[in-house]
């Protein structure tokens, strides 16, 4: 998997940089979602999903490296 081999490569503050990048913009896609502009609704679901995925990596990584 490409994406396990970039998180290899990052310390362990970058790392938690990007845990909290990940954080901060799903909550951010979820305040989108609830939008009452039905474009801009369904726009930030389908990044989420995205979003959503980078941090199963992102948790899966960490859990086997721990």
């Amino acid at each position: 998997m490409n994406k396990v081999h970039e998180l290899q490569k990052m310390t362990e503050e970058e790392l938690l940089e990007y845990g909290v990048l990940i954080e901060t913009t799903i909550s951010s896609l979820l305040i989108e979602s609830k939008s009452s502009s039905p474009t801009r609704s369904n726009q930030a679901g389908m990044r989420l999903d995205s979003w959503d995925k980078k941090q199963r990596e992102l948790n899966d990584f960490l859990y086997k490296k721990g």
